[in-house]
């Protein structure tokens, strides 16, 4: 480890088992209260995710914290606060793709990431490599582990789409006045408190999962992932669960909202048919079709054909000038993928009969 990195991370400094884990997560969550001014539901969801820090090592994935705040001071608060309770926090900026390769990823550290200017391919990359057993190409030869906890500081405007529903998603309030200094004094006590108290939570945990009483393996709970992988850590507790689940409820309900709205799983609803009943269609047809779907979903914003060109790029469906303007044909290529896109977006389209790609996502079990 580079003395620079032992000198920033919080490490425990003994282990405390004392007390039971209700106590711990309602104490944790009143700290953020009293520090940040949230209310008591995000103030549940942010002690949840620290106490996932602890187990990143041993979650399928690791849910990432996405954070927006009014001004950055209120921002750089949380990853204070977090920098004393979260298990090996590094605080980061400037980060991006290079800089995996030489983070002390070995550590599992949590990184808490102030930076709003987050290239959306840096996120994807996060996203996409954040499930235990999956690794990034590195220099000459080499291969990543990005698997850990994140918190991204994303200011004042995030992403509306940003993870896609797979990070717990919290907008803080305005500092208010009278909140409490979070001085290096505070801090130091704070880290002291529950540094071992977490580091006791962790080991219990691990004792019961190694002697099969839990299993993170299996979908332990109904939701999406980062559900099941919050509830993971509190398994066992019953009250920690029912008052997380108003909160993992509505940002799952609000995830689905915005993918009726994403563009891209738009384009994949437009092409279906027909891809099945046509030999092409012109990229002027794809943007005017999206754009009802927009209209009847109440969004007001039109795309144009040049945007949705890019997008049809982006997504690897290729397209052809003709006479009257650029085209996609559905050769098989480009219906293999629209098949691929469809299941991975899990569109539940009816399987079109004599359909050789549909076929063979039944074999392969998709929706």
């Amino acid at each position: 480890m580079h003395s620079s990195v032992s000198r920033i991370i919080r490490f425990p400094s003994s282990i405390d088992r004392s007390g039971s884990t209700v106590e711990l997560f309602t104490e944790a969550a009143d700290l953020i209260k009293k520090y940040l001014g949230v209310d008591q539901a995000i103030a549940e969801g942010l002690s949840l995710w620290n106490a996932s820090t602890w187990l990143s090592d041993v979650l399928p994935s690791p849910p990432p914290l996405m954070i927006s705040a009014p001004d950055m001071a209120v921002g750089m608060i949380a990853f204070q606060l977090f920098s004393c309770t979260s298990r090996r926090a590094l605080g980061l900026a400037g980060v991006n793709r290079a800089a995996l390769g030489v983070l002390p990823m070995h550590l599992r550290p949590t990184l808490l990431i102030n930076q709003p200017d987050l290239p959306r391919s840096t996120w994807q990359l996060w996203l996409s490599s954040n499930h235990r057993g999956l690794h990034v190409p590195g220099k000459a030869g080499a291969v990543l582990d990005c698997v850990c906890s994140k918190a991204v500081f994303l200011g004042t405007a995030p992403s509306a789409d940003a993870w896609r529903g797979e990070a717990l998603s919290v907008t803080l309030p305005a500092a208010e006045r009278g909140l409490p200094i979070l001085d290096e004094q505070a801090m130091t006590r704070i880290a002291d408190e529950f540094q071992p108290r977490f580091q006791g939570f962790r080991l219990d945990w691990l004792s019961r999962w190694r002697k099969g009483c839990s299993s993170t393996g299996k979908l332990l709970f109904a939701g999406s992932e980062l559900a099941q992988n919050l509830y993971a850590c509190v398994q066992r507790e019953p009250e920690l669960i029912q008052a997380m689940t108003p909160l993992l409820s509505s940002q799952e309900q609000e995830a689905m909202t915005r993918r009726q709205l994403d563009p891209n799983m738009i384009i994949v609803e437009v092409l279906w048919d027909p891809a099945h009943q046509e030999r092409k269609l012109s990229v002027k047809k794809i943007t005017e079709y999206l754009n009802v779907r927009l209209r009847t979903r109440g969004e007001k914003y039109e795309y144009n054909e040049e945007e949705i060109g890019r997008k049809l790029g982006q997504l690897g469906l290729k397209r052809h000038r003709n006479g009257s303007g650029m085209v996609l044909k559905f050769s098989s290529e480009n219906s293999r993928l629209l098949h691929q896109l469809a299941r991975k977006s899990g569109l539940n389209f009816p399987k079109v009969p004599g359909c050789s790609d549909c076929a063979e996502l039944e074999v392969m079990g998709a929706p």
